[in-house]
């Protein structure tokens, strides 16, 4: 389940305790069902802030990111800079670290069917 279908089964249970209809909340009052939906909501903003990959998935250090057939098989994030840019390295076949740089944020996809897909387009 998304965050969003998470925020509008919230919002429907919401609506439905306040027009009188009973409803099994699995033992949720709803103030806990608000200050849940609150901090879906909080942690959503968040997540909006961070920068994605060319297919939309919020980066994040750790995270390996594809893109076109190269001479090694992947990218990972290092750090994402307070500048916008990621500090990167290359991951060659082996499993070796090949290089290290720094990247613009609008780079890369989260998976390497994603980048064959863009590839072909």
């Amino acid at each position: 389940m998304t965050v969003d279908e998470v925020l509008d089964k919230i919002k429907e249970w919401r609506r439905l305790v306040v027009n009188g209809v009973s409803i099994n909340l699995d033992h949720l009052m709803l103030s806990e069902c608000e200050t849940l939906a609150a901090e879906v909501e909080r942690l959503q903003a968040i997540v909006d802030k961070l920068p994605t990959t060319l297919d939309g998935v919020p980066l994040v250090p750790g995270m390996a990111i594809y893109y076109g057939p190269k001479d090694y098989s992947h990218c990972e994030v290092d750090a994402i800079c307070s500048s916008g840019l990621l500090n990167m390295h290359g991951v060659g076949w082996d499993g070796e670290t090949t290089n290290s740089w720094k990247q613009s944020c609008d780079f890369g996809y989260s998976t390497r069917e994603a980048a064959e897909k863009a590839r072909k387009a």
